[in-house]
């Protein structure tokens, strides 16, 4: 998977913790990635492109050994492939895309006759490929199902990411360092993306030996009212995020989670700490 650049993380988590919109960061990043998948999708398609019938699949799918494009000029996505088909091998990618391919080829011939005709034209630095209605649609279709892959990744990176990062700026601004099991019973740490009895919180933090906190962080909330319930399941016992519904917060509340938007992060946190007489320090952003 293609790492997240850090000024591109740290743009998000400054955004984040500032109560000010991130998404125009993720935006950013999710167009110049979608723009460098059309350009090797075109280029692929240029390379490949001849007169002989069915030139798509034989060479773009079958013929092929970058899996991900296979998948996306078989107009479909990895996940589809994997819950289809319980596995996405290359050769079953070949397989899937190649009936999904000719799925298409049909629906297209099919179209009635006052559908629109689309035609491309590339322009490339030695040559012109001119690709006909069909090739067109395919070409597009293909642009979509890059275009989800995307964005699917650099959200999922945006909360793997960001999230971790996020944490480690609030306790660092707490002064709770980083710690490990076998340190000193006494002291006051953190551990991130800790799995316990069966399940994975994004950190937790001990004190004199014991469990005293799980931590849960999420991006997105207010967009995806489903996280609240995820947050619950993990008996997580302090749930940051960006925003929620009113009706998830009180939803968590009764499960005995306490919700804190992110932008309030550090204030909260710390009085809470701070009333459990944990040894945290006072945040200077928040010094009156």
């Amino acid at each position: 998977m293609k790492m997240v650049p850090e000024d591109y993380v740290n743009e998000v988590v400054k955004a984040v913790l500032e109560g000010r919109k991130f998404r125009e960061y993720v935006l950013r990043e999710q167009h110049k990635r979608t723009l460098e998948a059309l350009k090797k999708l075109v280029l692929e398609v240029a390379k490949s492109k001849s007169y002989e019938r069915d030139w798509w699949k034989k060479k773009l799918i079958l013929e092929n050994n970058d899996k991900e494009l296979i998948i996306w000029f078989g107009g479909l996505n990895e996940k589809t492939i994997r819950n289809w088909m319980g596995s996405a091998t290359l050769d079953i990618c070949r397989q899937t895309c190649s009936a999904n391919y000719d799925t298409m080829i049909s629906l297209f011939e099919d179209l009635p006759e006052d559908s629109p005709k689309i035609f491309m034209r590339i322009s490339l630095k030695d040559k012109m490929i001119e690709l006909d209605n069909i090739e067109t649609l395919l070409l597009l279709f293909s642009i979509i199902s890059a275009g989800g892959t995307v964005r699917g990744g650099v959200w999922s990176e945006v909360g793997k990411k960001a999230g971790s990062r996020i944490l480690e700026k609030l306790f660092y601004e707490l002064d709770i360092p980083k710690g490990v099991l076998s340190q000193d019973f006494r002291e006051l740490y953190y551990q991130l993306e800790r799995v316990s009895e069966g399940r994975e919180t994004d950190a937790e933090i001990f004190y004199k030996g014991k469990r005293i906190h799980r931590v849960e962080i999420k991006l997105l909330g207010i967009g995806n009212p489903e996280i609240g319930n995820e947050a619950i399941a993990r008996r997580c016992d302090i749930f940051l995020v960006d925003d929620l519904t009113s009706l998830m917060i009180e939803q968590a509340r009764q499960h005995g989670v306490k919700v804190i938007l992110l932008k309030d992060a550090l204030k909260e946190l710390y009085e809470i700490f701070s009333k459990e007489g944990l040894p945290v320090k006072k945040p200077s952003v928040i010094v009156s």
